[in-house]
């Protein structure tokens, strides 16, 4: 049986509120957000997804470092969310016309079914989901 994900969308949590005097990357400089950034996302990752119990840490971060919240199901949300944390300090390159609309900062958002075995990653039909989080934050 083939396991799919339900959701995908891009989630832009009031990073512009709390992240937005970040400065510009430089090369070879790791991206992360302050304390007070990281309080103000999970705060908002708890009120909008649910309490996160769990993180898959990111062991080695080239130059963003992204963890994943692991948001379990629920009798209200009977789903699985992934959310990154950390992809938003990377103020992304986004087109003029849309920059007052301050969208330069997001983070993923993923939902998979609720028996998804988050615990077994030797097999790959357990883990994409969790290495293509990871993967995407090369492309910003």
């Amino acid at each position: 049986m083939q396991k799919k994900v339900i959701f995908l969308s891009l989630l832009t949590l009031i990073a512009s509120s709390c992240c937005g005097q970040k400065n510009q990357k430089q090369k070879n400089m790791l991206e992360v957000y302050t304390e007070k950034e990281l309080k103000v996302i999970d705060l908002h990752i708890n009120n909008s997804f649910g309490e996160c119990k769990n993180v898959f840490h990111e062991i080695a971060s080239p130059d963003i470092h992204v963890d994943i919240c692991v948001i379990e199901p629920t009798k209200e949300r009977n789903h699985y969310t992934l959310v990154t944390m950390g992809m938003g300090a990377h103020k992304m390159n986004i087109p003029t016309e849309f920059k007052s609309n301050k969208i330069d900062r997001a983070e993923l958002v993923v939902t998979l079914p609720p028996d998804w075995d988050l615990t077994n990653f030797d097999e790959e039909i357990n883990y994409w989901p969790i290495r293509w989080l990871k993967l995407w934050q090369g492309f910003l």
